[in-house]
Parts: structure tokens; sequence; C-alpha cells
């Protein structure tokens, strides 16, 4: 989008000095001030973006935090803390209290997010603590 503008101006300004007459029809200035504003952009895109790859766990983290989601999950009390975790691997995860109590008889629906649907799917993880 920078290249093509930054063309767009060197076309108009070639225009401008070849027929100096068409000026008031070319605004010069407003095309370095977009090609200005539109490189403001593209740094702070890339910006953000390399700041999306440093926040992502390498593989060796990700397998860590992986293995101990089930001890991580029976530690927490507060839940909205457990909402957060959940939502990383769940879409959906719904617990029915079961007719005596909430502890037990409870039944649990759930559908999982890609990947781990994908994983599930094709065999390669066990559904289940182990």
């Amino acid at each position: 989008m920078i290249a093509n503008k930054e063309k767009a101006y060197e076309k108009a300004k070639d225009i401008v000095l070849s027929n100096p007459s068409l000026s008031e029809h070319y605004d010069l200035d407003k095309y370095v001030k977009e090609i200005e504003s539109l490189k403001t952009e593209y740094r702070r895109t890339s910006k953000a973006k390399n700041g999306v790859k440093d926040s992502l766990p390498t593989y060796e983290q990700y397998l860590k935090l992986f293995e101990s989601t089930s001890v991580i999950l029976s530690k927490i009390r507060d839940m909205k803390t457990m909402d957060t975790l959940l939502r990383i691997f769940f879409s959906n995860f719904t617990i029915t209290p079961g007719e005596k109590s909430f502890a037990k008889g409870s039944t649990v629906s759930y559908k999982l997010k890609e990947p781990w649907e994908g994983f599930l799917v094709n065999g390669n993880f066990v559904l289940g603590a182990g």
C-alpha cells in the first residue's frame, strides 16, 4: 500500500514537472502526508505484531503448561481465573449439577477449541487424565 502511494506520488510529481499548469490539480503535500501516515501505521502495526510473537510461549513452555494444566486447575479456587484458563481450551464447558449435590453426579459437556478438537479427532492425544 505504501509502495502504491509512493508510485502515485512520483507519477503526480512527474506530471506537475512536465506540465506546471496542472499543479493546482495535484496536491503533492497531501501525498507526502498520506505516505508518512501509512509508514507510521505500518511501524505501529509491525511493533504490535512483534509483541504478539514475543508473548507466545516456546514449545517447551507450552508443553510444560499443557502437562501441568490439570494440577493448576485442581488448585484454582477463583472461578474467574478458572474460567480464563478453561477458555484457552474450550469454546463451551458446562457442568450440570446432579440430583443430590453439585459435587457428586454432576454431568459435564464441552466443546474443545482448535487445535485441541483436531488433536482429539485425529487421535493425537488421549481424552481424560491418563
